[in-house]
This record gives structure tokens, C-alpha cells and sequence, in this order.
């Protein structure tokens, strides 16, 4: 763990639900971002503390993953299902998949929070 990624698990850890106590982020905000970069006797107890947050089980309600309880919650309004392709775009549905899929893969390796630069 590195002082960069454990600052994305506080990110993500707050987008799934889970209330950050104050301590831990006042332990947190204490830290240097260079000095303890790599001080793992200050950043993994952070961390292990992380994980043992609970989610909050209101955020479930507010947004589920269910489909038809996803739909229960969107306002009403006319619903537009249809879709047509131009010449311009792919109507093979695989070669949509497939550029959906590899926009997603190549997001997830370069986009990475705290990634490091390459070296030329």
C-alpha cells in the first residue's frame, strides 16, 4: 500500500457507502504525501481499518442493483427503446462488444489512480 492508492480507497471506500470516521481521516490528512509515500507502519493500519467499514445499508435503497427496482425508482416519462444505425456506425453487435469491452480494458490499465508515468 502507497500513500496515492490508500487515498483512492478512501475514495472509493466513501462512493460505496461507507461513513469514513473522522479519526481515521484526520490520521490520514497527518500524513505527508512524499515522506510517507511508502510507510507502510502508518499506512496499513489506515487500510485495514478501511476495509473493516461496514456500507451503508441506505445506499442499497438508494441505489440497487435489481433491475426492476432500478426501474421503480426512474421518474416516469416516455421511454425511447428503439435504436436505429446510421452507415457510418457498426451494426455488427460483436463489433460494438468488442470496442466497448477493450475501451473498458484499456481505461481500467491506463486509468488507474496514483499510476506511475512511463519512463522514456
Amino acid at each position: 500500500m502507497y500513500y496515492g492508492l490508500l487515498k483512492e480507497e478512501i475514495r472509493q471506500r466513501r462512493d460505496e457507502g461507507c461513513r469514513i470516521p473522522a479519526s481515521l481521516l484526520r490520521r490520514f490528512n497527518e500524513l505527508h504525501p512524499k515522506q510517507d509515500e511508502f510507510n507502510s507502519d502508518l499506512l496499513d493500519p489506515i487500510y485495514q481499518e478501511l476495509e473493516g467499514l461496514e456500507p451503508d445499508p441506505g445506499l442499497a435503497e438508494a441505489e440497487p442493483n435489481d433491475l426492476d427496482q432500478i426501474r421503480a425508482l426512474r421518474p416516469d416519462g416516455p421511454r425511447v427503446m428503439a435504436w436505429s444505425s446510421s452507415d457510418d456506425e457498426p451494426t455488427n453487435c460483436w463489433a460494438r462488444l468488442h470496442g466497448a469491452w477493450t475501451g473498458r480494458a484499456v481505461g481500467c490499465a491506463l486509468g488507474k489512480p496514483g499510476g506511475h508515468q512511463c519512463q522514456t
